[in-house]
């Protein structure tokens, strides 16, 4: 009896961790593009892309990709696509933290294509090697950013402050920016809006007035070289 308790400890010690990841991710999460919201579903099973408006957050009508989940190892998903009579494999990488509940991706995931399980689960060390990830956000995140400040009203003294962070997480990220990933592109137009609604903006608007607010400070001989030196190419 004490044989099989002690069995029973050693199985729960390993799904249990399992269990509560997916648990975590479960659900529906977003992150800004330039245009719209990047829609990620997570179920018990599959994992989603869809795309959706800034304004009513409601989906396009199409998925981007959908994928099913064959295995969960700590903080990897692998998962499965059939496109064209083939069965590919990917690996999404996810950093969960559950004391501040954001959940980040790894931005590379769905452009390294594997042909089985086994190939995907033994690229896990390689892949967490790439430090490009995307932040997740939920719905309710989402509507509290709408309700900041229009980028418009923003001072010198704000651009200043959100530019320079901008340069500082750039710098840190030289490196892999510098290797071109597929992706890069989402995670910047992700990254550069999420920092200046850290600063209490709402900067989930469309390109055009994003920019109208970057040619503003552009405009201005105070700023501009700070503008220059924050979009320049890494």
């Amino acid at each position: 009896m004490k044989r099989l308790l002690f069995l029973i400890l050693i199985l729960i010690s390993f799904t249990t961790p399992r269990t509560l990841l997916a648990q975590t991710l479960e659900g529906n999460w977003y992150t800004p593009l330039r245009n719209k919201l990047l829609h990620v579903i997570i179920s018990t099973d599959s994992i989603v892309f869809r795309k959706c408006s800034y304004d009513s957050l409601r989906d396009y009508g199409y998925a981007d990709r959908a994928f099913r989940i064959e295995k969960i190892v700590h903080t990897n998903y692998i998962v499965s696509s059939f496109t064209d009579s083939v069965t590919n494999y990917y690996l999404f990488g996810f950093i969960v933290d559950t004391n501040s509940g954001k959940n980040h991706m790894n931005i590379e995931s769905t452009n390294v294509a594997f042909s089985n399980i086994a190939a995907a689960e033994n690229a896990i060390p390689q892949f967490q090697k790439q430090p490009l990830y995307i932040l997740f956000l939920t719905k309710q995140q989402i509507e509290k950013i709408k309700e900041g400040k229009d980028i418009s009203t923003m001072t010198v003294n704000d651009f200043k402050i959100y530019a320079n962070k901008i340069v500082e997480i750039d710098s840190i990220n030289v490196d892999p920016t510098n290797k071109k990933y597929k992706l890069s592109y989402t995670y910047s137009e992700s990254t550069s809006r999420l920092v200046l609604c850290k600063y209490g903006f709402n900067a989930l608007v469309k390109g055009n007035k994003f920019d109208a607010m970057l040619e503003k400070f552009y405009e201005n001989p105070e700023t501009k070289d700070l503008l220059i030196k924050m979009a320049q190419p890494k």
